[in-house]
């Protein structure tokens, strides 16, 4: 009996440090502290304005907003962590600067161009 007893656990065992490891290994990131390298900048004007969500990190959502703006060579599409809907305003030309992050890009600033 002892010997059944002692095959069964070993394997719950490993399942069980597995899931452990697993869980321990796939980290956290907050959406607003990432950021990474320098401010960027895009100058172009603004075609859509939508709030929309992402992905938070931690198996949730979080509000973002998109911003499409129109560019010498097509249209660029950004996504900003949070509510900036009142920062753009239809049919401007705008200096978007913003730093790069994991699940959307941090707003810097909105200038007219």
């Amino acid at each position: 009996m002892n010997f059944r007893l002692f095959f069964l656990q070993r394997p719950l065992a490993m399942l069980l440090a597995l899931c452990v490891i697993q869980l321990l290994g796939c980290g956290y990131k907050s959406m607003g502290n990432n950021a990474t390298g320098p401010a960027q900048t895009v100058t172009g004007t603004v075609a859509a304005v939508t709030l929309t969500s992402v992905n938070n990190g931690v198996g949730g959502l979080s509000t973002a907003t998109a911003v499409t703006l129109n560019v010498a060579l097509g249209t660029s599409t950004l996504t900003l962590c949070g509510d900036d809907r009142t920062s753009f305003t239809m049919n401007s030309t705008v200096t978007v600067s913003y730093t790069n992050a994991t699940y959307c890009s941090n707003l810097v600033s909105v200038k007219p161009a």
